[in-house]
């Protein structure tokens, strides 16, 4: 092959392989969103982790941002979806910054005695990234579970984790 040919060759090659390959930055966010699924999701034994694998090669190819990575993310969430998960979700730079300064007070607990020896709590959904919101929140709840257990002759508690305006939760019975 004449010199002129290989230098054009290889200058396609170079020019091929970068528009489909995705950056170290892209490459570790979708690994790390992958090993956080694979350790801790639920229903990670029910993914085909050699399709998702094979599935977001192709969908990240020439991905060289984070912020473009929309169309895998789509991907990973309808995959959990698939198999199971109706929970997870990922929140965009914007959405993050809007949780850290958002409002730093969430609905509040309510907690009441249902009859002399049933304690109950209503926990509304709280999504904040506002250590003190978060830290208030957590304190409300002791402080009912506390004062209702030491003035009352507790024996169980009904923990009500339901959010009508979202999703619907779960209501749990506790017996001490």
């Amino acid at each position: 092959m004449r010199p002129g040919k290989l230098f054009a060759t290889i200058i396609l090659c170079c020019c091929y392989i970068n528009g489909y390959s995705q950056s170290t930055q892209v490459s570790k966010y979708i690994t790390e969103i992958t090993n956080i699924i694979k350790q801790n999701s639920i229903v990670a034994r029910q993914i085909d982790w050699n399709k998702y694998d094979k599935d977001i090669s192709v969908l990240s190819g020439g991905i060289n941002e984070v912020d473009s990575c929309r169309p895998v993310l789509n991907y990973i969430i309808n995959t959990l979806r698939s198999a199971g998960d109706k929970h997870s979700f990922f929140i965009n730079k914007s959405g993050v910054a809007q949780l850290k300064s958002g409002p730093s007070k969430p609905k509040q607990a309510e907690a009441r005695l249902l009859d002399s020896h049933t304690g109950y709590i209503k926990v509304p959904g709280i999504l904040s990234f506002n250590t003190q919101a978060n830290n208030a929140f957590r304190d409300t709840i002791q402080q009912f579970i506390k004062k209702l257990d030491t003035e009352n002759d507790i024996t169980a508690w009904v923990v009500d984790l339901r959010n009508p305006t979202h999703r619907p939760g779960i209501l749990i019975q506790v017996r001490k």
